[in-house]
């Protein structure tokens, strides 16, 4: 019994050489599809099950960058940049003079920043989670398993 492939053509996914895991190799093999057969962005679209925008986007960034421009780029900011250094440090300070107290977790460092910034009159503008993100960053805390789900 043959698994159907998300973004293969019955034909392409026959072939062992062809691998649904990357999408660099599939969205090369679409714009090749339509350069070489008569078929129509629309048809070709539905056969590699794409949208016409993201078949357009694809080929305008194959033209600009070559093959580099098929590879999946991150989105979003790549640092943090919520967190100043002096928030970091005091983060950083914060959980340190509590390492021996096991009870005294990521929303208790939080609560206690919070509460050293409004004595100052200033305002914590991060949440638990960057707390939590600073800490793993500087070995003060393990990252929670993610669930299977």
């Amino acid at each position: 019994m043959r698994v159907a492939k998300k973004h293969l053509p019955p034909d392409l996914g026959s072939y062992n050489f062809f691998k649904e895991s990357d999408p660099a190799q599939i969205k090369y093999e679409m714009l090749r599809d339509k350069m070489v057969s008569n078929k129509s962005v629309v048809q070709v679209c539905k056969d590699f099950n794409f949208t016409r925008k993201t078949f357009y986007d694809t080929l305008e960034r194959f033209k600009q960058e070559g093959m580099v421009g098929l590879l999946d780029k991150t989105t979003g900011p790549q640092k943090r940049h919520k967190v100043d250094p002096e928030l970091e440090k005091a983060i950083i300070r914060i959980k340190r003079e509590h390492l021996s107290d096991h009870r005294f977790k990521v929303p208790q460092v939080f609560q206690t920043l919070k509460d050293e910034y409004v004595e100052k009159g200033l305002e914590v503008t991060i949440s638990v989670k960057t707390v939590e993100r600073v800490l793993i960053d500087h070995g003060l805390h393990e990252p929670r398993p993610k669930k299977n789900g």
